[in-house]
């Protein structure tokens, strides 16, 4: 039986002198351990260690988004593949449930266990494999990891997430997509094969060729299904350098029309830019960021290109530099104290027909942009949906759609109102053929709203494979899907 929680259900209480809130179903309607507050017991041989010092359950009690706070009982720091293998099997023989944490980036509790186990992913980050076309790699390295083993050989992923810090295994777990996305479509597009230990305790190597559902079911599937402890991915040539151009716009119809021409030319720019800034006392302001690697197409074509807007200026910046290019705006957050704030972010996949429409709600409601001063504004980017082709990823069902992430930092006080509003914009977005970015935000989500986000058929194929990978419903509690 599915035990929901009312979306309002949110339940305060307060941790380490800020609120935190709690929101999820109750594993104790299941017949979970949730009780257990002592050391575990019979547990198997280990290459690693199970760690259980309160500092260490203090972290990973809580994530990124500073909002969830659920309490572990271990956290496991894994030695081996075969640490995780009989860890998952003891949960399922003792009913305790598991998850795994990268660099806790997690915005709403994904990758947290009340009184289960954290498998901490960040022992398992070695590169055992490069060439030209392919990295392989273990899911706790860093994409600045992967940068350090591919930049020498001048290669480089399609689409990299706009900060390295995060871990491989979690972006995989989650999507992961880019400002190279309106032209490569998301990370877990150009993943070749992957190594995981499912819900029962089995590992096993899967593909688009090898146990295809398996392979299907993990890219995007939020750790539904299995737990990814290796991956291979895609790699093409590096650019040695980026040169990017920034076009500001006075009306919103010129700047979403040329986010679509760049966005539908083939063989367009090679990053794409957009962010709308709301501005106390006049119109919003809405710039546009066009870019090209290894400085192939010069400025005068871009200028060509892009019609509507005016006093673009233009910076050339190493590859590298370029890849770290938000590490200023979170430095500058830690400075003033606010990247300390809880994090009640939410992020969406608008349809071409709405974007117009959704740019003037977004701007006529003040709380959608609450908290958003740090990031100036929100990011609203476009995209073809052709190239995104994982079914755990929905998009719009139009050739073009765009990318809005409103990223905030708020006063603890201020989460419930700012956590309604993100509800308010995943309906409306929803109802007009849109999607949340599921990998991403803070959206109390019912498996009522699961399976509505997914629609009939991708439900009942990822229903199936939960049932089939994860019988015991061991894996990932924390989206709160089953």
């Amino acid at each position: 039986m599915t035990h929901a929680v009312s979306r309002r259900a949110f339940c305060h209480r307060l941790a380490g002198g800020a609120s935190a809130l709690i929101l999820g179903f109750d594993p104790a309607a299941r017949g979970w351990a949730t009780e257990r507050t002592g050391p575990l017991v019979d547990l198997p041989r280990l290459d690693g260690a199970l760690v259980t010092d309160a500092a260490t359950l203090d972290e990973v009690s809580q994530d990124n988004g500073r909002i969830i706070r659920r309490r572990t009982l271990a956290v496991l720091r894994p030695g081996s593949v075969d640490d995780i293998v009989r860890m998952v099997r003891y949960a399922n023989t003792h009913r305790i449930r598991v998850a795994m944490r990268g660099q806790g980036h997690s915005s709403y509790g994904q990758a947290q266990v009340e009184a289960g186990v954290v498998i901490d992913s960040r022992s398992l980050r070695r590169v055992l494999r490069v060439s030209d076309s392919e990295i392989d790699i273990e899911a706790g390295a860093t994409w600045r990891e992967v940068l350090a083993a591919t930049l020498p050989l001048r290669r480089t992923p399609p689409v990299l997430p706009d900060t390295q810090v995060i871990t491989v295994g979690g972006t995989l777990s989650v999507g992961g997509t880019g400002n190279a996305s309106h032209r490569f479509g998301a990370i877990v597009d150009h993943v070749h094969e992957l190594e995981v230990v499912t819900g029962d305790g089995r590992r096993a190597v899967c593909s688009a060729q090898r146990e295809p559902e398996l392979f299907e079911m993990v890219l995007a599937g939020l750790g539904q299904c299995a737990l990814i402890v290796r991956a291979r991915l895609e790699l093409v040539p590096a650019p040695s350098e980026v040169m990017l151009l920034d076009y500001d716009y006075a009306h919103v119809e010129e700047f979403l029309d040329d986010q679509r021409s760049v966005a539908r030319a083939p063989q367009g720019l090679d990053h794409l830019g957009g962010r709308i800034s709301p501005a106390p006392d006049g119109p919003p302001r809405l710039r546009l960021t066009a870019g090209t690697f290894a400085g192939t197409r010069a400025g005068t074509s871009q200028r060509h290109a892009l019609r509507g807007g005016s006093g673009s200026i233009m910076r050339r910046v190493s590859y590298l530099d370029y890849l770290h290019r938000t590490l200023p705006l979170i430095e500058r957050g830690k400075a003033s104290g606010s990247w300390w704030w809880p994090s009640p972010s939410a992020m969406f996949f608008v349809a071409n027909s709405d974007a117009r429409a959704f740019i003037t709600d977004a701007l006529a409601d003040p709380t959608t942009l609450e908290g958003t001063e740090l990031f100036d504004g929100f990011a609203f980017l476009a995209t073809p949906t052709k190239p995104f082709t994982r079914p755990l990823l929905p998009f719009p069902r139009e050739p073009l759609a765009f990318q809005a992430w409103i990223i905030r930092r708020a006063p603890a006080e201020r989460v419930p109102a700012l956590l309604e509003a993100n509800l308010r914009l995943a309906k409306r977005v929803r109802g007009n053929g849109g999607h949340r970015y599921a990998g991403y935000g803070a959206v109390p989500f019912t498996p009522a709203d699961w399976a509505n986000h997914y629609g009939p058929a991708t439900w009942a194929r990822l229903t199936a494979a939960k049932r089939a990978f994860d019988p015991a419903n061991v894996l990932t509690p924390g989206p709160g899907m089953f």
